[in-house]
């Protein structure tokens, strides 16, 4: 990007950070390309041809090795004991397991008295559907990780959720 050249030479862009070239880093375009199903040695050849940036195949699985580990770390943290209100949602996402196929992605989103609107975390299952089974392990999780008080759930109406609810955390209400 050209910035323009200035008397005073105060002006900022607004959209870019101050000194950056570009919206994002070669290695975020990396994980991006990865995420949609673009293989490491198309990832490099790719690099090598746009960018003229040599990333070795094995440099590329590295950077791909550390981001999956921050993910499970991140999917692995404490939680708070206390939410107001916890959404359940689940969302259909096209996935490439040999074929592209549809799976739901089980999301969980709370409030709690010290955060607000944070991600409790994201379950993949595998499963062609939405059921009340994987519910409740999404569930046994999010007790596993620390949570101990749910006011309030609200979900879709999903049969057998509120059962699940019920049983993991008893003293919790539910709304659709």
């Amino acid at each position: 990007m050209k910035v323009p050249r200035v008397r005073e030479g105060d002006f900022h862009p607004q959209i870019l950070l101050y000194r950056k070239r570009a919206l994002m880093e070669l290695s975020e375009s990396i994980l991006a390309l990865y995420a949609v199903g673009v293989r490491t040695r198309k990832i490099y050849a790719f690099l090598e041809g746009f960018y003229g940036a040599f990333y070795s195949p094995q440099s590329i699985s590295r950077l791909i090795e550390i981001t999956q580990e921050q993910v499970k770390a991140w999917r692995e943290r404490p939680l708070s004991k206390e939410y107001y209100a916890v959404f359940l949602d689940g969302t259909l996402l096209s996935f490439r397991r040999g074929k592209t196929v549809k799976e739901p992605v089980y999301m969980a989103l709370g409030s709690s008295p010290l955060e607000e609107g944070r991600s409790s975390g994201f379950w993949l299952f595998g499963a062609e559907g939405e059921s009340a089974r994987n519910w409740e392990e999404v569930l046994k999780d999010l007790k596993r990780r620390g949570v101990q008080r749910v006011r309030i759930f609200i979900t879709n109406d999903l049969p057998g959720l509120e059962e699940a609810i019920k049983k993991i955390f008893p003293e919790a209400d539910w709304q659709l």
